[in-house]
């Protein structure tokens, strides 16, 4: 039951920011670039069903601040309190929870269930801090939970969670986490896309990644790694990838959508990650790292592993096959970042770490190396 919402987490889109932090709405030299490197006229009719992520709150008129998010019937309390990154702040929406049909509700209830069967099923197989947050979380499984009865949950963890809609920028995802903010998008799947979602998916975003804030050795790496991709360096390709998969996913998502112009549209993204796969920026790179870890992680040794990867926990009928022999599972390095990933299949291989403290490793080895920008709106991380 792979969700797609994986494609959202930091540089899962391998979206990307230049000097000046490209973002969805950017129009400068790079953003006409990006946009030049994904343009095709036959797509061009789905642009404004792909760009939801970056306008959903066109109705709303751009924020100011957070005033109008804080303003509004359905904004989350904290946001009076709580500053949200600049950056942040036009994709950062109400969740709307009242909105959510019966329907989606039912989609809801069906995950949870088959989800919670799953976890008791592996559970011998998984993190046990995850299917201790699990617990902690204590989720509804009748209806789709509200922002505030999350957010409830999460406070003694120090972390709260934001609504966002489809597709975000990887630097506003990452600057976000930085901030001990983690964005959760409110779209729930079709009930035709049950088993997997063609674009960020809520079932992912709180069944995967929230249990585990709950342990403090994951959400200080979590937030360690998040930090340095928000100040990674990128190049217009990274952009050109969140633009291409945004478009990728409104065109998925639309059960009429024409053969030919889906087609066109993977045959996009395929391109760009191409590119990206032969000339990756630090974005791209620290993108890899998160995935091989925050979504498709394995914990302990090689006699004695345990699932930890989010888009494992959200997918597991993946867990079987990690326990197969023969399967491929390698040690966790600074080679990831060379490793691209398959979204809609299982993996070809797996990486193991031993510790966090392997994980810091890792990033301290990278973090020798990049060329970091100043100006980061992160506080206490580094």
């Amino acid at each position: 039951m792979r969700s797609a919402s994986v494609n959202h987490s930091i540089g899962l889109t391998r979206t990307g920011t230049t000097e000046r932090r490209l973002t969805a709405r950017t129009h400068g030299s790079c953003g006409e670039l990006a946009r030049r490197i994904v343009g095709s006229a036959a797509l061009s009719r789905y642009d404004a069903g792909a760009s939801r992520a970056a306008s959903s709150l066109a109705s709303d008129a751009p924020l100011q601040g957070g005033e109008r998010l804080r303003r509004s019937a359905g904004a989350p309390a904290w946001l009076a309190t709580r500053r949200v990154p600049a950056s942040a702040r036009d994709f950062v929406m109400p969740q709307r929870h009242e909105q959510y049909t019966e329907t989606e509700h039912l989609v809801w209830r069906t995950l949870v269930r088959r989800n919670l069967q799953a976890v008791e099923q592996y559970a011998e197989r998984l993190y046990q801090p995850y299917i201790a947050g699990l617990k902690d979380l204590g989720l509804d499984q009748e209806r789709i939970p509200t922002l505030e009865a999350i957010n409830a949950k999460l406070a003694p963890t120090g972390w709260m969670a934001v609504c966002v809609e489809g597709y975000i920028p990887a630097p506003v995802y990452a600057e976000l986490i930085a901030n001990r903010i983690f964005p959760m998008s409110r779209n729930v799947r079709h009930m035709a896309h049950i088993d997997f979602s063609p674009t960020p998916d809520l079932v992912h975003d709180i069944f995967g990644h929230l249990p585990l804030l709950f342990h403090a050795p994951y959400q200080r790496y979590l937030q360690r790694l998040a930090a340095m991709t928000a100040r990674a360096e990128a190049s217009p390709w990274d952009h050109a990838l969140y633009l291409a998969n945004r478009r990728m996913g409104a065109l998925k998502s639309d059960p009429d959508a024409p053969r030919d112009l889906v087609a066109a549209a993977e045959a996009e993204v395929d391109r760009v990650q191409r590119h990206l796969l032969a000339n990756p920026s630090e974005l791209t790179q620290l993108a890899r790292v998160f995935l091989w870890s925050i979504e498709f992680g394995l914990i302990g040794t090689r006699d004695s592993y345990r699932v930890l990867g989010a888009g494992l926990l959200s997918s597991l009928s993946e867990c079987a096959a990690l326990y197969e022999p023969g399967a491929d599972i390698r040690p966790f390095s600074i080679a990831v970042i060379e490793k691209d990933i398959h979204f809609s299949d299982h993996q070809a291989q797996y990486y193991l770490f031993e510790s966090y403290e392997q994980l810091d490793f890792v990033l301290d080895e990278y973090q020798a190396k990049m060329r970091l920008r100043a100006g980061s709106a992160v506080a206490g991380v580094m």
